[in-house]
């Protein structure tokens, strides 16, 4: 399912499927049509603009806002997935960097969101750092909401790990079971396999 479900099951007003056109997703055959990149930008950049003309997005604080969030109200921030709607392995699309400069100009907070399991923020904040500008911490990725979730919902559980690339860095909280270790774990987290995975 779409990583939009989460926010829409909450209430909040999501745009989804914004990204580029391709097919055969999460597959070994996953690809994109080409020509939509800069058609996918300018449809990003003309909701932003638009949003901005509207008023429906607007600074937090000139948002008063207080109860939930819905049709009609103004945002008071903007989640944007990467993958797929700011960038195609890992360049910038078009339309992007100017959709984030006009965002912070109107000092509108952002995040940038993720279900990448193999790379950490400072890592991702790197690889953008080239076209988009942004920092580690405007980052969410998958690892970083899970670890939240086990700090606080199993404070001090062991952490057996099973993921391809070293996400450790933004696993902070967690006692991760170490290499070897022969004692049982209180709990799994599951990320991407890669091609060191098998049975």
């Amino acid at each position: 399912g779409s990583d939009g479900n989460f926010t829409g099951a909450m209430g909040i007003p999501t745009l989804d499927g914004l990204g580029v056109r391709g097919a055969d997703a999460h597959t070994l055959n996953e690809h994109i049509e080409v020509d939509s990149l800069a058609e996918r930008g300018r449809l990003m950049a003309g909701l932003l603009a638009a949003g901005f003309r509207t008023g429906l997005l607007a600074t937090a604080g000139a948002l008063g806002w207080r109860g939930g969030c819905g049709y009609g109200q103004r945002m008071r921030a903007v989640l944007i997935d990467i993958d797929g709607v700011l960038t195609v392995s890992w360049k910038p699309l078009p339309g992007a960097v100017a959709a984030l400069r006009r965002l912070r100009t109107a000092g509108v907070p952002l995040a940038l969101v993720t279900n990448t399991t193999s790379r950490t923020r400072v890592s991702i904040a790197s690889v953008l750092a080239g076209g988009l500008p942004v920092t580690a911490s405007e980052i969410l990725t998958a690892p970083v909401i899970a670890a939240a979730y086990l700090h606080d919902r199993y404070p001090g559980a062991r952490c057996l790990l099973l993921n391809s690339g070293d996400i450790a860095g933004n696993l902070a909280g967690l006692t991760l079971a170490q290499e070897h270790d022969q004692a049982p774990a209180d709990v799994v987290l599951v990320g991407g396999a890669g091609p060191e995975f098998s049975y």
